[in-house]
Parts: C-alpha cells; sequence; structure tokens
C-alpha cells in the first residue's frame, strides 16, 4: 500500500450521505482509471480545503501502488482521461505521495514510463 492525497475541486460534503457517495464515486472512478477493483483504492479521511482525500493505494493489474500512482498523476492532469471523465474524477486537479513513504524517485520514473506508453 502507499499512503496517497487526491486533491478534488469541489465543495466539502455538507451529510453524511453526501461524503458516502463522494468516497463511493472517487473509488469507483479510481478503479475504472486504473484497471482495478473496489479494493484498489481505500479512503482514510476527508479534509476540507476543497476536499483532501487521504487515501492508501493497493496494487491492481499487474501494478505496483508506485505505478498506479504515477498513472492516477498523468490522468489527474488530463481532462480527457478515464479518471477525469468520472462522476466524481471529473473534480480531481491533483493525485500526489501522501508522506515519506513513498518513493518520489521511484514514482517520477513510472510517471515517465507512463508517459511513453
Amino acid at each position: 500500500e502507499e499512503p496517497i492525497l487526491i486533491t478534488l475541486e469541489m465543495p466539502f460534503p455538507a451529510t453524511p450521505a453526501e461524503e458516502d457517495t463522494l468516497r463511493q464515486g472517487l473509488i469507483n472512478d479510481v478503479a475504472a482509471a486504473v484497471g482495478g477493483d473496489q479494493n484498489t483504492l481505500a479512503i482514510d479521511r476527508l479534509e476540507a480545503g476543497s476536499v483532501k482525500a487521504l487515501c492508501r493505494l493497493r496494487p491492481a493489474a499487474g501494478k505496483s501502488p508506485t505505478e498506479l500512482l504515477a498513472e492516477l498523476r498523468r490522468q489527474a492532469a488530463d481532462a480527457n482521461s478515464v479518471l477525469r471523465q468520472g462522476p466524481v474524477g471529473r473534480y480531481v486537479t491533483a493525485v500526489g505521495p501522501q508522506g515519506a513513504g513513498v518513493d518520489a524517485a521511484a514514482v517520477e520514473r513510472a510517471l515517465g514510463k507512463a508517459r511513453e506508453e
């Protein structure tokens, strides 16, 4: 697992039901974007400031969390990507590592590899 931060430019959910809808939508959109399933993304908490989703990314579709993070970062920057076409993913403005547990150099190498494909 890799701790990641997903930033969404949208109002913070006003009710627990809206928060649940946001969580499930983000999980679905990330799974679709990387070819994973409902277990690919675990959302630990949401914070205000637009919306900051503190998550854990798990291996999926034969790729490591570091490779998936690079793919999500690429898709976050592309308005036509699968991630950005999702009902919640369209609000994603940034995806990145959360804390020191992520090998930033490995993420950048994987991001470069994803751009070449």
